[in-house]
């Protein structure tokens, strides 16, 4: 039988503990579908400071002019 629903959840993190001397941080994610996972760097890095902590945080990332 066909399985039509999956499962599908999507992390999105700043890794702080991996900031460089400039104070910049990668960003992160982590998906998983049906309890197979993989997690990957965006390639961009932000100052974590831009994010406000709480349970779900919200970053302002600047835009290029």
């Amino acid at each position: 039988m066909m399985k039509i629903r999956q499962d599908m959840t999507l992390l999105v993190w700043i890794q702080s503990s991996k900031a460089k001397v400039s104070g910049l941080a990668p960003i992160s994610i982590r998906g998983t579908i049906d309890g197979t996972s993989t997690e990957f760097s965006l390639g961009e890095k932000i100052q974590p400071g831009h994010c406000i902590s709480t349970a779900y945080p919200i970053c302002m990332i600047p835009l290029p002019p």
